[in-house]
Formats: C-alpha cells, sequence, structure tokens
C-alpha cells in the first residue's frame, strides 16, 4: 500500500483545552484523521486538565511531526496568535478540535495546489441527530501566512490582515468544506458566558471547561451519528482507557446511553 504523500508546505495548527472527547469524536480521533497528510502539526494546549495534554504527549511520541505546546489561555486571539508563532513553513492550517475534513485527501490536494495569500471554507454544521446545515464561509480565512495576519478578541477572534496582501474581497473558498460537529445542547455557554461579553470583553474564565455542570452534554458526541463519518466512538473509548486515560464520568454515563 503507498503511503499518503503529506503537505510539506502547510503546518496544521490546533488549539485546545479538555477536548478528551468532544462532538467529533475526541481529540485522539480528529488528530488521527488528519496527522497523514501532514509533515507539521502544532497544536496548543491552553490548560486542559482532563486528560488531553497527556493524550497529546502519547501521539506526539508516536507522530514525529506533531509538536505539543503549551499557554495559559487568555482568550482565544492570544492561543492563536500563540500557535501560529510556532509555525515554520509557508502556510498555516487552522483547524478547531471539533473539526474535520469530511474527504481530506481530496482537501488537501486542494490546499497542496493553492499559491495565494489566504484561503476560506465553507462550514457544515453537522448536528447531534446527523443533521447538516451548510453555513456560509466565515470571515476569517483557515489558510494562510502566519506572519501576514494577527488575532484580536478573546471571545470572537478576528483577523487582522497585512496591508500589504490585496483585500478587493474576502478572499477565495476552498471546494472542500469542513466539518463542524455540534453538542447535543449548547449548554456549554455556562463556561463561555464568563467572559465579559460577546465581543472580546477582557474577562477571561477561571476554571476549566470540565468543571462546568454542562460539560458531559456540550461533549459527548452521538455514536450513530458519527458512524457515518467513519469515526467509532467507542472504539476511540477503549482506546483512551487502554492508554490509561479515563473520560469525565458525566460524559461515561451519557455514552452509555449509546451501549451497542
Amino acid at each position: 500500500m503507498t503511503e499518503q504523500p503529506k503537505l510539506s508546505d502547510v503546518t496544521l495548527t490546533m488549539i485546545v483545552r479538555d477536548e478528551l472527547m468532544n462532538p467529533a469524536g475526541g481529540l485522539h480521533a480528529v488528530l488521527s484523521r488528519h496527522l497523514p497528510y501532514f509533515e507539521n502539526v502544532v497544536v496548543l494546549d491552553t490548560g486542559s486538565v482532563d486528560g488531553t495534554r497527556q493524550l497529546l504527549e502519547h501521539m506526539a511520541g508516536e507522530n514525529p511531526q506533531l509538536k505539543v505546546y503549551d499557554a495559559e489561555f487568555k482568550g482565544y486571539d492570544t492561543a492563536r496568535n500563540t500557535a501560529k508563532e510556532y509555525v515554520k513553513t509557508k502556510y498555516t492550517l487552522m483547524l478547531d478540535a471539533d473539526e474535520v475534513f469530511d474527504k481530506p485527501e481530496e482537501a488537501t490536494r486542494e490546499v497542496e495546489l493553492f499559491s495565494g495569500s489566504h484561503l476560506r471554507f465553507q462550514l457544515v454544521n453537522v448536528y447531534h441527530d446527523g443533521r447538516e446545515s451548510k453555513t456560509s464561509p466565515g470571515w476569517n480565512p483557515r489558510l494562510f501566512k502566519p506572519n501576514k495576519v494577527a488575532f484580536s478578541g478573546s471571545f470572537y477572534e478576528f483577523v487582522h490582515y497585512d496591508r500589504a496582501l490585496d483585500l478587493s474581497d474576502l478572499g477565495p473558498t476552498a471546494a472542500v468544506p469542513f466539518l463542524h460537529f455540534l453538542p447535543c445542547h449548547f449548554l456549554k455557554t455556562d463556561w463561555y458566558s464568563q467572559f465579559q461579553d460577546g465581543q472580546g470583553g477582557e474577562n477571561i474564565p477561571t476554571i476549566n471547561p470540565s468543571e462546568v455542570p454542562s460539560y458531559p452534554l456540550w461533549k459527548t458526541p452521538n455514536p450513530a451519528t458519527l458512524l457515518k463519518y467513519s469515526v467509532d466512538v467507542h472504539a476511540e473509548v477503549r482506546e483512551l482507557e487502554r492508554l490509561g486515560l479515563l473520560l469525565h464520568p458525566g460524559i461515561l454515563e451519557q455514552l452509555a446511553k449509546y451501549s451497542p
């Protein structure tokens, strides 16, 4: 079997916190889906206490292209700006821990051929019950030259471009979208609401996401929904257990309702 060619001029970057399990099947599933396609992967952990950091250490040991760094969480803008400082390639491609390419072979082939300044991606929201809805491409690019952009806004991060870039429009949109997996209920607001406001206030939550009451409903995926996208949640749980990593009791309780 021919080994998958890896992108050499694009670094995949993620910022994470308490993502051992999430609506996309957990960080192990998300990284495993993308690692075969990149020669360089940077993950910035911003204070995980649920085992995410230990998982990253294990995966970095098995995947030398994965580099893991740590930073105190001071807002999403600071985290993204910090993560891109570790990028040494021409481009960086930013993904969140609950996002994946539906067709990574096609997506990375398109990225490999791209030679512009920045590229946006359409998001397809995948709901807990399996429904899908397409969204307009985000105002922020996901593929860009790291030395040409900066982020601001601790809650909703906004991108600022180098003045030398041509901003006659928002830039092209990739043909292959991201899949963005959404939680069962939007009760995650009991962590996000600790920000001063929704426009980038300076009040940063002082507790971890896994410490809020809604965390299990926020992070537990629907295994039946994810099977459509080749993610076996129960197999992911077994792999985490093999590594000695235990999920939040509330997540295990929720997952027990989906036991085969």
